[in-house]
């Protein structure tokens, strides 16, 4: 690496690099998933009676099965599936999700 791309990288990165200082692991997100302890009876058992779960067709693997895991364990509660989802689907498709949403709610 030549001096220039040394000062340019080090003009960027600073003493400590800022672009992994910003992806720091959130310790509770991580907690969360790594050491969940809340067995099936005791989601069903705390949460409303009548909540409704939707998921989206294109949707990772490891959502699928806890989607599948609920529907089969969770009596009294409603399912939507939806063909193409995304974490900001309530914003970009309005038309479709807003009558679920208002269906849950009511």
């Amino acid at each position: 690496m030549n001096h220039n791309r040394k000062s340019a990288a080090r003009h960027f990165m600073g003493p400590e690099p800022k672009f992994s200082h910003a992806l720091k692991p959130n310790f509770y997100e991580w907690d969360a998933v790594m050491n969940e302890q809340t067995s099936l009876s005791e989601w069903e058992r705390d949460l409303p009676k009548g909540t409704t779960v939707l998921s989206a067709a294109d949707t990772v693997k490891s959502i699928d099965e806890i989607v599948a895991l609920m529907q089969e364990n969770f009596s009294g509660w409603k399912f939507e599936r939806i063909n193409k989802g995304g974490h900001m689907a309530i914003m970009t498709k309005p038309e479709q999700l807003n009558p679920i949403v208002i269906d849950a709610l009511i």
